[in-house]
């Protein structure tokens, strides 16, 4: 208002002298502060947040489901993937060899088949043996941890104990 009165009897362009006549504080604020978000964009957040926290847990869950029926299938089933590789392996002998009496134009054809076939089979084998190797050292390695912790949370109770028994009888 200081500023209102004094331009208007300074005759003062503001503007141009980079001044600008003062409003009121109300108007101030509201023009150099943002607007607030509404109350609901805020709950929509949070529900967006513990939805996607859900989600994460069912990842979770799911996550360690999976890895426990792989640990299964490798321990227990790799008798059964040997087997049919092996099996794998007589198709592709017997259908080379029916190509090659049936159709002796195709040797090259039928000879290039089975040596990829048989890669196939090895690297199958080789992806097998080494998950489960892997899988075996992880679980032994794991139920070592579990047996180190049930020794360490013993240990602790058995110290509680004594401790509770010398404060006792003091």
């Amino acid at each position: 208002m200081c500023v209102n009165s004094l331009s208007q009897g300074l005759n003062v362009d503001l503007p141009k002298a980079g001044l600008e006549p003062r409003t009121s504080r109300s108007e101030s604020r509201a023009s150099t502060t943002t607007p607030r978000r509404p109350l609901e964009t805020e709950q929509n957040k949070k529900k967006l947040y513990r939805s996607s926290l859900q989600k994460g847990q069912v990842v979770v869950v799911v996550v360690e489901v999976v890895v426990v029926v792989v640990v299964v299938v490798v321990v227990v089933e790799v008798k059964v993937v040997v087997v049919v590789v092996v099996v794998i392996v007589v198709v592709v002998v017997v259908v080379v060899v029916v190509v090659v009496v049936v159709v002796e134009e195709v040797i090259v054809v039928a000879v290039v088949t089975a040596i990829v076939a048989v890669v196939v089979v090895v690297v199958v084998v080789v992806v097998v043996v080494v998950v489960e190797v892997v899988v075996v050292v992880v679980v032994v390695v794991a139920v070592e941890h579990v047996v180190v912790v049930v020794h360490l949370v013993v240990v602790v109770v058995e110290v509680v104990k004594i401790l509770t028994v010398i404060c006792f009888f003091q």
